[in-house]
Formats: C-alpha cells, sequence, structure tokens
C-alpha cells in the first residue's frame, strides 16, 4: 500500500553545473574597447521554513538560470562603447522584474519566451536611440547584442548583428546565429560564394542592429538542447575575422576549462593582427544523468 506521505516527496533533480570563462581586449588597432560582455546567474530556490505536516520530507529546490551576453558597438569613438554598455545596462535592470522562467519547451512556452526577448530587445532599442537623440553626433550610436540564455538543459538564443554564438559538442563546432550583414545578404541571394564572404568588404556593413531608431529592428531566436560536457561560445567579431572556425574549434578541444579557453582565442586573435576589439564568453556544461 502506497504511504499517502509520499505524495509530499518527490526527488530534488540534481543541479546542472556551469562553468564560466570570459574575457576582452582591446586589440592592436583601437584606441577605445567598444565591445562589452555580461554573464549572469539567477537563482530560483524554495524550502521549507516551518509545517505541521509529518512524516512527510519536502525536498528542497533550487535552480539556475545563465544569460551571456555580448555587444560590439558602433557609431565612434565613445558612442559606441556608449551603446553596448546601455544595451547590456538595460537589459539588466528589465531583468530585475522577470519572476517567469521558461522551463518546458512546449509551443506555448517557446511562443511567450519568443515574444518577451523580441520585446526586451525593442525596449533596449528605444533606449540607445533615446540618449543618441539627446547627444549631437551620436545618431549612428548603435549595437550588436547576441544572448545565450539557458535554464537546466535547455538552451536559446537571442541575436540581432554580426557577434556569433556558437555550440561546442562532441568535438564538433557549431554556429548558432547567422551574420546580419550585407555579405550575408549576397550569399543568400547566390550573388557571393560563401568561402569569401569571410574577406568581402561587405562583411561588416550591418543590416540589423540595436539602436537607431529604425523600427525594423530582427530578433533571431534559436533553441537548442544541452548535453553534458557541451560548451557554448559567445564572441564578437574581433574573434571570428581573425581566427577562423577550425582554430576555434582547435583552442576549444585544447582546453578542457574555460577560461584558459578564452585566454587562449583572445591570444591567437591578437598574433593574427588584433584588428577590432575581441570578446569571448565561454560556459562549460556538467548535466547530470
Amino acid at each position: 500500500m502506497t504511504d499517502p506521505a509520499d505524495d509530499f516527496h518527490s526527488p530534488t533533480p540534481p543541479r546542472v553545473e556551469v562553468e564560466i570563462g570570459a574575457r576582452s581586449d582591446i586589440g592592436k588597432r583601437r584606441p577605445d574597447n567598444q565591445d562589452h560582455y555580461l554573464v549572469v546567474r539567477r537563482r530560483r530556490s524554495r524550502s521549507v521554513l516551518a509545517t505541521s505536516l509529518r512524516d512527510a520530507p519536502l525536498d528542497a529546490a533550487d535552480e539556475d538560470a545563465y544569460v551571456l551576453a555580448v555587444a560590439d558597438g558602433m557609431g565612434g569613438k565613445a558612442f559606441g562603447e556608449l551603446a553596448s554598455q546601455l544595451a547590456l545596462r538595460t537589459g539588466w535592470d528589465l531583468g530585475a522584474a522577470e519572476l517567469k522562467w521558461t522551463l518546458k519547451a512546449t509551443e506555448q512556452e517557446l511562443g511567450e519566451l519568443e515574444r518577451k526577448a523580441r520585446l526586451y530587445f525593442e525596449l533596449i532599442d528605444a533606449a540607445i536611440a533615446a540618449h543618441a537623440a539627446s547627444q549631437p553626433g551620436s545618431r549612428a550610436m548603435g549595437t550588436t547584442l547576441t544572448i545565450f540564455y539557458s535554464v537546466s538543459s535547455s538552451g536559446f538564443v537571442f541575436h540581432a548583428g554580426d557577434s556569433r554564438a556558437y555550440l561546442w559538442s562532441g568535438g564538433q563546432l557549431l554556429r548558432l546565429t547567422r551574420d546580419h550583414t550585407v555579405a550575408q545578404q549576397l550569399v543568400d541571394a547566390g550573388a557571393l560564394p560563401k568561402e569569401l564572404a569571410a574577406t568581402s568588404p561587405y562583411r561588416h556593413l550591418l543590416t540589423n542592429y540595436v539602436g537607431g531608431a529604425r523600427g525594423d529592428l530582427r530578433v533571431d531566436v534559436t533553441r537548442i538542447d544541452l548535453k553534458d560536457g557541451d560548451g557554448v561560445l559567445v564572441c564578437s567579431d574581433g574573434l571570428t575575422d581573425m581566427v577562423a572556425e577550425p582554430e576555434i574549434a582547435k583552442a576549444l578541444a585544447a582546453h578542457g576549462r574555460p577560461q584558459p579557453a578564452c585566454d587562449a582565442l583572445i591570444a591567437r586573435a591578437l598574433e593574427a593582427g588584433g584588428r577590432d576589439n575581441v570578446t569571448v564568453v565561454l560556459a562549460r556544461y556538467r548535466i547530470p544523468a
């Protein structure tokens, strides 16, 4: 016979462990660093402080969500740096009111998450546009914004611009984002061979970014399922312009810990010329069976 007290007891699932590495470098040619990054852990927990229930253990529940964000500003000295800073600070402020987390990958939950992400990007876009309108000479200020959000083994990418997110899984590097550039548009249209996009003079002409009050901001949303041992890399184009994807994969394979891997990627970008600011954020996931 089943003990009714068992209804109050459910095993607490083991917590996903995430190790983070992050670094940004001004590079060798830029007078200032217009990149910014932000890594956030949000924690939700529940524990019993008092109860009259007898013989009914109530397991504490703890769960973490992680946010990895990289913003690469534009608009000239000072304004580019300010745009990327405003994007991350505004996102941080908006997150303070976040109560519900998406935990189940149902169509309804995923739709709600996508709508919320688009709204946050629009609010960040408006904040940058409002500041630009108040500052002479800052009309062109804007920023890329690429965010990876994970809860348990579910991951989501939110993206505008040409900063990138990658999944490192099973020794393979998979790009999770599509560059919002004229070069990529030409590739998509069949007017430019894919292998020439990395050296095209149009590779830095953005077709979509945060800021500028254009009213046509587009947010790409991608969902992935994480496995034990997976890594997620979010980076600015200061890395991907200097270091080819096979070399990125080689560096990730050579370094098991995130921070040494980030340091190695920065060093490789600088060795290759360091023409731009370079920012890398790497998370490695341990997901118990």
